[in-house]
């Protein structure tokens, strides 16, 4: 492993803020103003880093005004993009804002004759490179292409000018209108076919129909390729009764509130102590103007940056490695969740990330002092602490404030009681259980089951999966046969074993002496029986012969699982390690802190900040872990139900389903 100096600094300056904004970057207004149509327009040349939202706070535009004289943006922003943005007459008598310097790179000699068709070009005074890609219709992006050394204009440059291509001139550039289609056909279900009309994309083609980008691609795969007017898409039907019938609803609403203003008033605080979830639908929960704000979230998490100093005094002769000190400890889960944000940045997702160094093992003094300082004041989303102690003064403080809270780590129920806004992304070990049982009734309905525990070694996972099994009517309850192997032994095991048909045997213990013999005796079995060994969560730690699991077709109930074969898991570890410099590790939360940003960051995008009883309609799933999110009662928090089965096939895992 590396030495620690240059992760170490790299650590510090990250830490010594309280907060960190994930998606804003400073971008700075163009000098380049051009007159198009009689209108002034800055020319944007997009930096690496800028996102289209901070574009358009930079320039007081609406990123539906950027989409209208730019396009191409749909597919999303490149470095070195050339922009057109209007300038808004509001917008003159602004304060004066930075304005993008002017970079003074004289050209460098020329040392290959210009390709066929292109031409040298002397650049006059005042002349700007949009005013000359107009002039030979060429576009801006072909001209820098042409002239790679090229940075800024300078009067007396050569350029080389590119041969132009059939395109339209730029001068009959017509504007995008967001106008409904005339030609539409209504198809089964909700959505219908309209034809593509020129100039649309699926950016403006989205926002006209109310979804994302991504939701309509989803209708429109081949749509990835690019638009052609006169193409059939799919849309989401009736936009236009749609929104009429919400707005007669708004109207209701307030003529009652105007005429019942006791009643509401005796009303609302049990409306607010107790959510009513069940009212909520697919189309109350989804706002498109969710995706304009800019969210507030905090990181709670044990940086213990009071042992910094003794860091970074080791120097570079130390033996030491991160692995040494607790300050690293969930450096990648903190690394993980910013990938997530860094890459719904392109879907428009804007927050401020704050970081805190507020928990510890078995202290709450750091989460009492944050708290304190009101650190957590308006926040939208908290995430943490990771320890038990601290999350729960962190969880009062949450419930009283009405804030999101979710927890990353713990596997306790009681946490969720009494805190409707709170979310427990570890599934219970009777979510897992109810979920064994269920897998294994719908896809083995007429198997013999033999459920074994050892001694008194009887876990609240063995206890709930028999009673779950026994609950389900439709299994026979004679296919059910229980073992105790501490007074049994193998014995017990092979008596219970059906000579004809499929034998599903369930062992519910983790003891390292115990299993390793079992799953040998029990391979001695497979030759007379059809033999199906399921296990439990830590047997991957257990010296076992791995050839015995393979010929027990060996299956596993988990929480999570990575499929590092998927290109999803080959892309992140691509990113984790170009952006880090290091390898994203499962037990160092890499994976779990990606998954957890990108589902709840989403939940924002989607439904804003009461995002709770809105889950039920959104599937997402992770890298390592699948959120599927559901509430005992109105007054309770959420707990994740969902689970996954692995297979050891062929020597390798895989999901089972």
């Amino acid at each position: 492993m590396k030495k620690l100096p240059f992760l170490i600094i790299l650590i510090l300056f990250f830490f010594q803020f309280s907060s960190v904004s994930a998606q804003e970057k400073t971008v700075s207004r163009s000098t380049v103003i051009e007159q198009y149509k009689g209108k002034p327009y800055y020319i944007h040349f997009v930096k690496q880093g800028e996102t289209l939202a901070a574009i358009a706070k930079a320039y007081n535009v609406t990123t539906d005004e950027l989409a209208a004289d730019n396009p191409d943006i749909a597919n999303g922003l490149k470095t070195d993009q050339v922009l057109m943005i209007p300038q808004r007459p509001e917008t003159l008598a602004e304060t004066p804002v930075q304005q993008e310097p002017q970079r003074e790179i004289k050209a460098e000699p020329r040392v290959s004759k210009p390709e066929s068709g292109s031409k040298v070009y002397i650049v006059k005074k005042k002349e700007t490179l949009y005013g000359i890609a107009k002039k030979f219709n060429v576009s801006m992006d072909d001209l820098l292409q042409a002239n790679p050394q090229m940075k800024s204009l300078q009067e007396g440059m050569e350029l080389t000018i590119p041969a132009p291509e059939a395109r339209p001139k730029p001068e009959e550039k017509k504007e995008v209108k967001t106008v409904v289609p005339t030609e539409s056909k209504t198809i089964a279900g909700s959505y219908q076919e309209v034809t593509v009309q020129k100039g649309q994309t699926a950016y403006s083609l989205s926002k006209l129909y109310g979804i994302t980008v991504e939701q309509f691609h989803g209708l429109n795969p081949s749509a990835a390729e690019g638009l052609k007017t006169g193409q059939l898409v799919k849309v989401p039907a009736l936009k236009t009764e749609i929104l009429k019938e919400k707005e007669v609803e708004k109207a209701a609403r307030q003529e009652k509130k105007s005429a019942e203003p006791e009643i509401q008033a005796k009303v609302k605080p049990v409306m607010e102590d107790k959510p009513l979830r069940s009212s909520v639908s697919r189309d109350s929960c989804y706002n498109k103007s969710n995706i304009l704000k800019t969210y507030n979230i905090a990181l709670l998490l044990p940086l213990n940056l009071e042992d910094a100093d003794s860091i970074l005094a080791q120097g570079d002769n130390s033996t030491k490695t991160t692995g040494d000190y607790k300050t690293f400890d969930f450096f990648q889960f903190y690394s993980g969740l910013m990938l997530a944000a860094d890459s719904l940045e392109k879907a428009g997702f804007r927050a401020r990330i704050h970081v805190l160094d507020a928990d510890k093992e078995g202290d709450t003094l750091k989460t009492r002092k944050a708290l304190r300082k009101n650190e957590l004041s308006g926040m939208d989303l908290v995430i943490g602490p990771v320890f038990s102690s601290g999350f729960d003064v962190a969880s009062r403080y949450a419930r009283k404030e009405k804030v999101n809270i979710v927890n990353p780590l713990s596997r306790r129920d009681k946490i969720t009681a009494g805190n409707p806004r709170l979310f427990k992304a570890q599934p219970s070990e009777e979510s897992i259980a109810e979920g064994m049982a269920g897998y294994i009734i719908e896809k083995y309905p007429d198997a013999n089951l033999i459920v074994i525990r050892n001694g008194k070694e009887l876990s609240s996972l063995y206890e709930d999966f028999v009673q779950a099994v026994k609950k389900e009517h439709k299994f026979p309850k004679s296919h059910l046969k229980e073992v105790n192997y501490a007074t049994d032994a193998m014995k017990g095991v092979t008596n219970a074993l059906s000579a004809e048909g499929q034998n599903l045997v369930f062992m519910f213990t983790v003891s390292r002496t115990v299993v390793p013999n079992f799953v040998s005796l029990l391979n001695g079995c497979t030759k007379l029986n059809q033999l199906i060994l399921f296990g439990m969560p830590g047997w991957e730690n257990i010296d076992i012969e791995t050839e015995f699991l393979v010929n027990l077709d060996y299956h596993q109930f988990s929480s999570s699982f990575i499929d590092y074969q998927s290109e999803p898991v080959k892309q992140f570890v691509k990113q984790f390690r170009s952006t880090y410099g290091a390898e994203p590790l499962s037990d160092k939360q890499a994976f779990l802190g990606f998954d957890l940003g990108w589902y709840f960051f989403r939940a924002l995008m989607n439904y804003g900040t009461d995002f709770g009883p809105c889950l039920k309609f959104m599937d997402v799933n992770g890298l390592q872990y699948n959120f599927r999110f559901a509430a005992d009662s109105p007054r309770d928090g959420y707990v994740n139900s969902s689970y996954k089965i692995i297979r050891l096939q062929d020597y390798k895992w895989v999901e089972a389903r």
